[in-house]
């Protein structure tokens, strides 16, 4: 994580994605949680590791899912081909395969448009 967060506020963030409450992370860090509020608002350093943090949570739960994205699809194919599953079944299996995959292209597209912005951003003369 971040270098400049003191050892207190490290245990903290470790404690909050843990799944820790602010109360439960405070007293980890024997500290009080009004210390806690107050880092989160106040203390930029502490802000930008506790975000760090966070994204580095969510990239590793993504890349989980995305590995598993396979053996769901995988599922879903056998449901569809199987003589033991009903019409209505059939029917949610396809609504959540055009639901999932229509999300998934709308998130992939938004993904590039947004790339491409923070690039026209970062680089005014950048317009291709």
């Amino acid at each position: 994580m971040a270098e400049n967060v003191t050892p207190k506020q490290q245990i903290c963030i470790t404690a909050l994605m843990t799944g820790g409450t602010i109360e439960q992370a405070a007293n980890t860090a024997n500290v009080s949680p009004r210390t806690v509020y107050r880092w989160m608002h106040d203390d930029e350093i502490f802000k930008v590791a506790l975000e760090a943090a966070r994204n580095e949570l969510v990239r590793g739960a993504l890349g989980r899912l995305s590995a598993l994205l396979g053996e769901g699809a995988d599922e879903l194919q056998k449901l569809l081909k199987s003589s033991r599953t009903t019409p209505a079944q059939r029917i949610k299996v396809v609504n959540a395969i055009f639901t999932n995959h229509a999300r998934l292209h709308e998130t992939t597209l938004l993904s590039a448009r947004l790339d491409r912005i923070e690039e026209m951003l970062n680089d005014p003369e950048a317009t291709n």
